[in-house]
């Protein structure tokens, strides 16, 4: 199971754009506790989180002009900010951004 995790993690990072990292990282989100027995650095739905996060960071420009972020809602927003596994995710984040 995890090398077909990490399988579909690479296949859904290689086809991050604007008009879909957030609805990705949403589904990540969604995902997360699917992969509570994973270690923390072997998490793939952190990994798919983190990267989308750096993604829609490095792009926000062509994000935020994007259908998917103008249709947000607040409590899409809090989902995304607030999993579980925040400080691991900022921690990716940061490295997926180097």
């Amino acid at each position: 199971m995890p090398d077909l995790a990490f399988a579909c993690l690479q296949y859904l990072v290689d086809r991050l754009t604007a008009d879909n990292c957030l609805l990705v990282w949403l589904c990540a989100v969604d995902a997360e506790p699917l992969f509570d027995s994973c270690p923390g650095d072997e998490h793939p739905a952190l990994g798919l989180i983190a990267r989308c996060r750096a993604f829609a960071g490095k792009h926000f420009r062509h994000v935020a002009a994007s259908r998917e972020f103008l249709t947000l809602n607040s409590e899409q927003v809090n989902k995304g900010f607030n999993t579980v596994y925040h400080n691991h995710v900022l921690a990716a984040t940061a490295m997926a951004v180097d």
